[in-house]
């Protein structure tokens, strides 16, 4: 779920909504905003935001609304499974699956595939994939998540699956799809 306001410091709202579609993202959007004309709301929904709530707004409306659209959203594909390539992800039975060979992951190396996965077309740093899958206080370091890194490669190589893990030197990894 994306929450933007229209009237931000260096990008307008509508413009971030525009690319976010443009990019053929699915992510629900509410647009929240102080911008209560006709037209700006018609902008809002006609270029893709799910919802439009105008400041002032009680956060139960918003909770309330939030609800609604995530129930909407989840009701039309199944999200525990997760593709990529050839590579399949099944969150809820913890298994990946690739050229019809199946493998049980679970723990932190699901944990990382699954934020990797949902990154799928952009870099994700060390930082936050320790921080998400450790949490910010642990004392978790860096290598923590090359370790993991690590295990999931040889899972994928198990697999023959196209899917590879890149690292990004001095930033973080990205999941690429090797071509023949």
């Amino acid at each position: 779920m994306i929450l933007l306001d229209v009237m931000l410091p260096d990008k307008d709202g509508f413009e971030i909504l525009h690319n976010v579609r443009k990019e053929k993202i699915e992510t629900p959007v509410i647009m929240l905003t102080a911008k209560s004309e006709i037209s700006d709301k018609l902008n809002g929904l006609e270029n893709g935001a799910d919802d439009y709530i105008t400041k002032p707004f009680h956060t139960r409306e918003l909770i309330a609304r939030i609800k609604v659209i995530l129930k909407r959203k989840t009701n039309t594909k199944d999200i525990h499974i997760l593709q990529y390539g050839d590579l399949e992800v099944d969150l809820r039975n913890g298994k990946m699956s690739s050229n019809n060979t199946e493998i049980a992951i679970n723990g932190k190396e699901l944990d990382l595939l699954e934020i990797l996965l949902f990154n799928k077309n952009q870099i994700t740093s060390r930082e936050m994939l320790a921080n998400k899958i450790w949490g910010y206080h642990s004392e978790a370091e860096y290598n923590n998540v090359e370790v993991y890194v690590s295990f999931l490669r040889r899972k994928l190589k198990l697999l023959k699956s196209k899917v590879k893990i890149k690292a990004v030197r001095g930033v973080g990894y990205k999941l690429e799809e090797e071509n023949d």
